[in-house]
């Protein structure tokens, strides 16, 4: 019977889209992936022959530049290694495993769904690599889950039954390549290594997806010598700490090995659920009580008087085992912040934490200490009773905020034993919610004045600025406070030929406009070459702009800081010389390339700028650039001449 597959999984896009914004943060993609059990006869990995494929789906969510979440889904068939020494009741990797008897494993086909979240670092982050990279490896890690159903179920009747379900925590670690394809598509091919924190096998897992974003239109790449300001626009708002916080996720339990005191073996980390509530103490510390509940592996030492018989008894290591128990364990940790304000910015996005306090845990049939002894051997009893054990617990922890209220965590750390009870490591994936009020320092508020707003009127033509739709330039009341360039009684605020006279039933252009590419003068006869003299100038490029456009003549968001820029420089030095060529994406129309340019000299002029001896005219799709919808352009160049 196949088991319903639930999941808690950490996340991050794991393939950066084309200049990926706030308006365009979720892809999802669809694609082909293969799973590889670990032979657990040699503990060989990539065999290729051992390989299933399954369907792969994931979804992601941009959370900064460098940072993205994906959930990330898996369905198919599996090769599952099978124990032939074991009924198949009890597939899972066998703690009684046979070392003698490796060689009879065999591959079962098994159903198989598997399910994650993860976080992804990219590295075309504008650091490492431009954003708009068509290659763009990442990295990830996050936790998931799996189901392995039907194991055993070819010789079920003559090996010990038809076999049982398994559903396995693990902690997927991972690299990939993604590639632009267009603004929209993309596609990944990425390898990943799942360490099983259950009873099962760990193995590999390849994928290869096309991809879709969505959620809106790429943004146009900022302007020559603009910043990005769009990471910080992404929690400008959020407030920098709420009163109360409530966290729900998945505790990851592992006692210390007794025989060697090994830490870390992940075969025996354990999982249960784990609820946290944080209250905000200052904008350095927040103090939280942690409570978790699930069952553990614990260690038994047999013919011992107490859980932990003391640390002379080496001559008993032999005797202690692994038992299954539960677990509750309950925690007050005060946590120290470095996205404190002085440290890091109070609302990152990304935000460390180290954590520390006293805690307990109470573990449920462990062992009856003072039991009678099982006939016939004295040093073995029986087992059922509890223990209260009290620790100090420490450790580091990640916080990753995808909202204003919500967050995921990532920790861990050690619990140290103040009695004759165990060591033990915890870690922690879990979403934390804020409630109540806003503790912290909020986002300043614009201020209301009271005061009669001033009215100003730049151009001095009579119409305030606030209703001038060219506040720069002297106009009329009926032109909306613009003049006419082409006097055809449209002004040239909403002419889309503002230099071409047209009636307005053709929104101010001529009824025939032919679009045709410059053509040069014909040269008249030269008779003799004049002689150059010392009064020649240079023609030297000061400035070289791109303004983006998502229509004909609609400016992509964005664009105006840009003309500002231009209109400050052209103002600023009267005797520079303005050239605007229009531009199209490959296929587009020549007459939206003029018009893009003209648009652009028609805003300048509404900004002040003189025009009249610009160059306007139109390359059409004669000079791709980025070979896609950002070839829709204008570009503006300015010299000056020594």
């Amino acid at each position: 019977m196949k088991k319903t597959l639930l999941f808690l999984t950490l996340t991050a896009a794991s393939i950066a889209t084309v200049a990926q914004t706030a308006s365009n943060r979720w892809n999802i993609g669809a694609g082909i992936g293969f799973t590889d059990f670990v032979n657990p006869i040699n503990k060989q990995f990539l065999m290729v022959d051992k390989w299933r494929g399954n369907a792969n789906l994931n979804i992601q969510r941009y959370l900064g530049k460098s940072f993205d979440g994906r959930l990330n889904v898996g369905f198919g068939e599996a090769f599952y290694p099978v124990a032939l020494n074991q009924a198949f009741a009890n597939q899972t990797v066998p703690s009684n495993f046979d070392q003698a008897q490796k060689g009879r494993m065999a591959y079962e086909n098994s159903s198989f769904f598997d399910g994650g979240l993860n976080l992804v670092y990219k590295f075309a982050n504008g650091y490492i690599i431009k954003e708009d990279a068509f290659i763009q490896p990442y990295l990830f890690s996050g936790v998931g889950i799996n189901s392995i159903n039907k194991i055993g179920t070819q010789n079920g009747s003559n090996l010990g039954g038809a076999g049982s379900d398994q559903i396995n925590p693990y902690i997927p670690v991972g690299f990939g390549l993604g590639f632009n394809l267009s603004d929209k598509f993309n596609a990944a091919a990425e390898y990943g290594y799942k360490v099983a924190l259950g009873e099962s096998y760990s193995y590999g897992s390849s994928a290869f997806r096309i991809g879709y974003n969505f959620g809106g239109g790429a943004a146009a790449a900022p302007a020559a010598g603009a910043a990005s300001t769009e990471e910080t626009a992404i929690n400008a708002s959020w407030c920098n700490n709420y009163n109360w916080k409530v966290g729900v996720g998945a505790n990851f339990n592992s006692f210390e090995a007794v025989q060697r005191a090994q830490n870390f073996i992940l075969e025996d980390y354990t999982t249960s659920l784990g609820i946290n509530l944080t209250k905000y103490v200052s904008r350095f510390f927040d103090v939280r009580a942690g409570l978790g509940f699930g069952n553990v592996f614990y260690p038994i030492q047999k013919g011992a008087t107490q859980p932990h018989d003391g640390d002379n008894w080496s001559g008993t290591k032999g005797n202690t085992s692994y038992g299954s128990a539960q677990m509750i364990d309950f925690n007050l940790q005060p946590v120290l912040k470095f996205a404190n304000g002085s440290w890091m910015r109070e609302n990152a996005i990304f935000a460390p934490y180290v954590y520390a306090g006293p805690g307990v845990n109470y573990i449920t049939s462990i062992g009856n200490w003072n039991a009678a002894p099982i006939v016939g051997n004295a040093n073995q009893k029986t087992y059922g009773t509890d223990d209260v054990n009290f620790h100090i617990s420490s450790g580091l922890g990640f916080n990753f905020r995808t909202s204003d209220r919500f967050s995921v965590q990532i920790e861990g750390g050690r619990n140290w034993k103040l009695d004759n009870s165990y060591s033990y490591n915890q870690a922690a994936i879990r979403g934390v919610y804020a409630l109540g009020n806003c503790a912290g320092t909020a986002p300043a508020k614009p201020k209301v004045s009271t005061e009669a707003p001033k009215v100003v009127d730049s151009d001095g033509d009579g119409i305030p600025d606030l209703t001038d739709e060219c506040p720069y330039v002297p106009g009329k009341p009926e032109m909306f406070g613009c003049p006419d360039s082409d006097n055809d009684g449209i002004g040239d605020s909403r002419d889309k030929c503002p230099f071409e006279a047209g009636p307005a039933s053709n929104n101010g252009c001529p009824e025939v406009a032919k679009v045709e590419e410059p053509v040069k003068a014909a040269e008249p006869t030269k008779t003799a070459e004049p002689t150059k003299t010392s009064t020649s100038k240079t023609k030297n490029v000061v400035g070289n702009y791109e303004i983006f456009f998502t229509g004909c003549n609609t400016l992509a968001p964005g664009q105006v800081e840009t003309l500002q820029q231009i209109a400050t420089m052209l103002k600023s030095n009267p005797n520079y010389t303005l050239e605007i060529g229009g531009n199209t994406a490959k296929g587009g129309s020549k007459s939206c390339a003029l018009q893009r340019a003209q648009k652009v000299a028609q805003l300048l002029r509404m900004k002040g700028v003189n025009v009249s001896n610009a160059k306007v005219t139109s390359y059409g799709d004669s000079r791709p650039k980025y070979n896609s919808g950002q070839d829709n352009r204008a570009d503006v160049q300015i010299y000056s001449f020594e």
